[in-house]
């Protein structure tokens, strides 16, 4: 991106960021937020919900696609029968 092209907005944001601190850490404590930061999730991702938490997500990853996907087969198939029984009526009375 040129500086011609930043727009105000930008050039505001730019100037707010120039103005933090920056952020000096040795490395020791960069391993070791990382490793926190890490562990945090990890209990997050082992944490269980509850049974309408479970079902929601049951619901929303298998079931709606699963019934989505039905409804598009069936309305297709089913507008496919009626353009072949329209064009059987127009066959049969020669139009």
């Amino acid at each position: 991106m040129t500086q011609d092209s930043k727009t105000g907005f930008e050039d505001d944001l730019f100037a707010q960021l120039a103005n933090l601190p920056a952020f000096d850490a040795e490395t020791g404590r960069i391993e070791q937020i990382r490793v926190e930061a890490h562990a945090v999730l990890a209990r997050h991702r082992r944490r269980t919900g509850s049974w309408k938490t479970d079902m929601a997500q049951v619901y929303s990853r298998f079931l709606e696609p699963a019934l989505v996907s039905g409804l598009a087969a069936f309305y297709l198939l089913w507008a496919f029968e009626r353009a072949l029984f329209v064009l059987a009526v127009y066959v049969r009375l020669g139009l």
